[in-house]
């Protein structure tokens, strides 16, 4: 069905997607964004964070994207508080879970040495 949607001309393939994304089929949307695995930049200028964005769909209260990124997993959370109150304590538990993870697998935890070296993830405010 998807084959079929990404074959039509771009104003029906709209039209199709805008009927297909509403929030009586799904209540978030959720992706996940392999990047490369190697810096980048822009006019020879080195990129130096990325964010994943993602817009949210009329009537969807939440979008929760991840990109890997130059040995980064970068996470990102939209949320429409009005449709979810609940959006701060999400983004809040999201990184009180990636810190439980960092630090529940041992020494050196997250880069794989197991020498504790870098043990946990840079303190970041989720966006």
């Amino acid at each position: 069905m998807l084959r079929l949607l990404g074959a039509l001309p771009p104003p029906l393939h709209a039209r199709a997607a805008r009927a297909v994304y509403r929030a009586r089929f799904f209540g978030a949307i959720v992706s996940n964004m392999p990047g490369p695995d190697v810096p980048m930049s822009l006019a020879g200028v080195p990129l130096g964070d990325v964010h994943p964005i993602l817009p949210l769909a009329v009537g969807v209260p939440l979008a929760v994207g991840a990109l890997s990124w130059n040995g980064s997993l970068h996470v990102a959370v939209t949320a429409e508080p009005g449709l979810l109150p609940e959006a701060d304590g999400f983004a809040d538990a999201l990184v009180r879970a990636f810190d439980e993870l960092a630090t529940g697998t041992g020494d050196g935890a997250g880069d794989g040495t197991g020498d504790g070296a870098e043990a946990g993830p840079s303190r970041r405010t989720p966006t």
